[in-house]
């Protein structure tokens, strides 16, 4: 259960002037029950394989802060205007605000009167009906009659409130009451909520009544008043403003449960787990959790919060119980004394923290695991260290690279390449100055170190790890045909040849001999030749000698496992040919 907070400054103007006039005459001894709470918090491992945890709760005050409650007066203003006729917020079963009213009502009457027997209730109605029912003692027959009068009333046609009267008759019912000096006043507001009049009027009908000591709670059945409205009756409930002073829209019900604990100084706590972020929950425990009655919520950066709402036990051996269940993220790697607990997990109340919950801390098994690579070199190309987008140490590693998440790191990891025959290479980048001529085979050895030996956390401790996989190099090579046409005039035999250089862009330099083919296509004869095994790069092909013959181009370009458009390096471009016209060379290049 939970307040709307964030009120506007007019509102919070006008409780501050009420809460000047109110604290130092409300009874009870809210300090002397909070200093008694105790709590116990214990983990334990649930799975190592799964990396989840166990943790256990108990929560009790001491017994030497168990009281009994003090006997009261309560006066009901409950609203029964048109308004009470709509559907009221947070109800899927279709119930009016009256409805809900009369239920709600009643159940916290009966409620206040298992507690306090002794005390008395009244009640006045506004915005309708304008009846009431004179300071009634909350025994067997007296919870009866207050029963009777509240199932009697209906929504009325018209819209008029009265509230300043409906006050101010409060105040001659309050001044009634024959023992009224020795008991302390709550005056508790069930209104529709989207209105705002009378604001001066009752607002001084109000402080009358605070200055004889009375506590005010308004409960608004809105679900999204106007800031006027929700000004005003922010300005109607006691200061500070708390999850029971002032409720917003909801189930009414649990708001008046809230304020008969408050009434009846039964102290009621709000337990709440704040997870470290590099921990989670499963959905099957989500649904457990909220099934058992906890709230949860995921920050954004996925830490979570659990609380609990717990009408606190007074003695140790009916403590509050209750367990969760959570595991370490994927992202995570783990390690040793991992803190549980964020910043704020404790023991509230009023939205205060009087306690926090012991921290705690886990060794979170190592999530550390390798997978083989294999990839394809062209010849003359360098060990590459990226792998579809992610460097290939990331890429062997199945488990996320470690993610901290803001905190400390629990050991350190190092990463070392060697051949597969056990050579030391050094890093990532030093594997990248590796150029193979042949096929081989890498290791990469990733050691975990941890940084504490974890002897005082719930799990076994992480030791030093190693883990290794290896990573296949395939080397690919290429081809460069030359084909030289015979051209107009020109008649080739199987003595005929052309002899070629072949430049790479490095330096490089390589010679083919194109022969007669083997078999013509269409009848034109043609010189061919090749050059493979050959690594990457752009060659220039230039005809140098041929027996009678020559090539009418001076060279040919052939790019060989590069891409024209960027340059880029690519296995797909294993061959290519270079193409040329043959004629008749001069008598005097033929006899040179």
């Amino acid at each position: 259960m939970r307040a709307k907070r964030n009120w506007p400054r007019r509102g919070a103007a006008l409780l501050l002037a009420a809460g000047v006039l109110i604290w130092g005459k409300i009874p009870g001894k809210a300090l002397e029950y909070e200093a008694g709470v105790r709590s116990s918090k214990s983990v334990s491992v649930q799975s190592e394989a799964e990396r989840s945890f166990q943790m256990e709760y108990k929560v009790w005050s001491e017994d030497w802060v168990s009281r009994s409650a003090e006997p009261c007066d309560v006066i009901l203003l409950l609203e029964g205007s048109a308004r009470m006729k709509e559907p009221a917020p947070a109800q899927k079963d279709g119930k009016t605000r009256m409805e809900q009213l009369r239920a709600g009502a009643a159940e916290f009457l009966e409620g206040l009167g298992e507690l306090s027997p002794n005390s008395r209730a009244g009640l006045v109605f506004f915005g309708g009906e304008a009846g009431e029912l004179p300071l009634t003692k909350l025994d067997d027959p007296g919870r009866k009659s207050l029963r009777e009068a509240i199932a009697e009333q209906k929504a009325a046609g018209t819209k008029k409130q009265e509230y300043a009267e409906a006050l101010k008759r409060a105040q001659t019912m309050a001044e009634a009451g024959k023992e009224r000096e020795e008991r302390p006043l709550y005056l508790i507001t069930v209104t529709a909520g989207d209105w705002a009049e009378e604001g001066t009027e009752a607002l001084a009908h109000l402080q009358e009544l605070r200055k004889g000591g009375a506590r005010s709670y308004t409960v608004s059945l809105c679900g999204d008043p106007m800031a006027e409205a929700e000004e005003f009756w922010q300005a109607m409930s006691s200061a500070p403003l708390s999850t029971h002073h002032y409720v917003c829209a909801g189930e009414l019900s649990g708001y008046l449960e809230q304020i008969r604990r408050d009434i009846a100084a039964v102290l009621s706590v709000e337990v709440v787990q704040r997870l470290d972020p590099r921990f989670t929950l499963s959905e099957k425990e989500q649904k457990r959790l909220r099934e058992e009655g906890a709230h949860l919520l995921e920050g954004p950066d996925g830490a979570w919060e659990i609380s609990w709402e717990v009408a606190l036990p007074r003695s140790r051996k009916a403590a509050f119980l209750a367990s969760m269940e959570f595991q370490a993220r994927e992202a995570f790697p783990g390690g040793n004394d991992v803190t549980v607990d964020r910043e704020g997990s404790g023991i509230y109340r009023a939205g205060q923290e009087i306690a926090p919950l012991t921290r705690t801390s886990v060794n979170v098994p190592l999530s550390l695991a390798l997978t083989d690579l294999e990839t394809e070199l062209f010849s003359g190309e360098r060990v590459r260290t990226w792998y579809q987008g992610k460097s290939v140490e990331e890429a062997m590693a199945l488990s996320p690279q470690p993610a901290w998440f803001g905190k400390g790191k629990t050991g350190s990891f190092s990463y070392f390449w060697e051949t597969e025959a056990g050579d030391p290479i050094g890093s990532l980048k030093q594997l990248n100055t590796l150029e193979p001529s042949a096929d081989a085979v890498y290791r990469l050895r990733v050691t975990y170190r941890p940084y504490s030996k974890g002897t005082l956390s719930a799990g076994a401790p992480v030791e030093t790890t190693e883990k290794s996989a290896l990573y296949r190099v395939k080397l690919k090579t290429g081809k460069i045909r030359i084909k030289a046409r015979a051209g107009a005039g020109v008649e080739l035999n199987r003595n005929s040849s052309m002899q070629f250089q072949v430049k790479r862009d490095t330096g490089e330099t390589f010679y083919c001999t194109a022969f007669l083919e083997g078999d013509p296509e269409g009848g034109r004869l043609s010189l061919e030749g090749e050059l493979s095994r050959l690594p990457f790069g752009v060659y220039t092909v230039i005809p140098v000698f041929g027996k009678g013959l020559e090539c009418t181009e001076s060279f040919q370009i052939c790019r060989l496992g590069v891409w024209e458009k960027d340059d880029t390096i690519s296995t797909d471009r294993r061959e290519t040919q270079a193409l040329f016209t043959l004629k008749s060379a001069p008598p005097w290049k033929t006899a040179g």
